[in-house]
């Protein structure tokens, strides 16, 4: 990382800092010297770092806000990039709350997303997505199984329920399927992989994109497993996103209806993967504050439940939901 640093802006780094990581099994560096920063990552999995400084510098040639990938040595698993600061979107809420200028910069949020779903995903490369090339029913059950293995077989839950388990797994992710599957999916967008420099937004971490519906990506920023949006927002932001995501699909516009039936199916869903890697995180991994972040999924979905009738459909599902909303309702 000191030789790309050198290489890039031809002085040798005098401060080389480690930068938290989060879930991550890269590891992340602050490297600068005089007025020039940048940050260097090192990563492990040759195919991820691949699809990194790929779709970076897709995204930059399609005018998106994401981060210069300086210079790289993908054979040595090392690349430097722009470094955007300390400051994400997550962290301005938790100082600012909700407030007309955090509500701003979400409504601005999702206009970057619907440009990275459609006016960039309608061209990408697919054979760089390191994980799957689609988000299609086999990554789903994937997702599912995770959430049991992961997080649901920890809490004990009774034997008839897992036994009827995968039927409504297979029932959910059918029905999803009947989505159109022809977008960029970003797969993590929250407010952490957005960052905020001088009132602009950035964005990080799409290296697990492929293809897949557009419902995923914004219930997944609505549905934050990091903070809870309030409910006004959260239906403004909606239809502001099918708002956008209309003036992009001229011949294909969506439904508002259609969509928003689907879209608490592809919640569901996201928030269950995002229960299962927490738990991962915290019980394999060792990182013991992702637990906290399990409660407030199980109360986004809760409020799913009160509002929606997707799991009339799933009866064993709701019943493993109310299962553990009890069992964590006490801790």
């Amino acid at each position: 990382l000191a030789d790309l640093f050198t290489k890039h802006f031809g002085v040798k780094p005098d401060g080389i800092a480690p930068l938290a990581g989060d879930g991550s099994d890269r590891k992340l560096f602050r490297l600068s010297a005089d007025k020039n920063t940048a940050i260097g990552v090192l990563g492990h999995n040759p195919a991820e770092n691949r699809a990194f400084v790929y779709f970076s510098r897709f995204f930059k040639s399609h005018h998106l806000p994401v981060p210069d990938i300086y210079c790289s040595d993908l054979n040595r698993g090392v690349y430097l990039l722009q470094d955007l600061g300390e400051t994400t979107l997550y962290d301005d809420c938790q100082r600012q709350g909700f407030s007309p200028h955090i509500r701003n910069l979400y409504h601005h949020a999702i206009e970057r997303l619907v440009q990275f779903q459609i006016s960039a995903g309608c061209c990408f490369d697919s054979d760089y997505c390191y994980q799957t090339k689609a988000f299609d029913r086999e990554a789903m059950l994937y997702d599912l199984n995770n959430f049991y293995q992961r997080f649901l077989k920890y809490e004990s839950p009774p034997a008839l329920l897992l036994k009827k388990l995968q039927q409504d797994y297979v029932k959910l992710t059918e029905y999803l399927c009947g989505e159109r599957m022809s977008y960029f999916l970003y797969r993590d967008f929250q407010s952490r992989n957005i960052m905020v420099l001088q009132d602009r937004l950035y964005f990080i971490d799409y290296q697990s994109g492929r293809r897949g519906a557009l419902q995923y990506d914004v219930a997944s920023f609505l549905y934050d497993s990091n903070l809870v949006v309030p409910d006004d927002l959260k239906q403004q932001l909606l239809l502001f996103y099918i708002q956008e995501a209309n003036k992009l699909l001229n011949d294909r516009p969506v439904a508002p209806q259609h969509f928003i039936e689907y879209y608490y199916g592809f919640a569901l869903l996201r928030i269950m993967q995002a229960i299962g890697a927490f738990s991962f995180l915290w019980r394999i991994k060792g990182k013991s504050f992702f637990k906290e972040n399990i409660p407030r999924g199980l109360f986004h979905i809760s409020k799913i439940m009160q509002n929606q009738t997707i799991l009339d459909r799933l009866p064993t599902l709701r019943s493993v939901f109310n299962y553990l909303l009890e069992r964590w309702g006490s801790q």
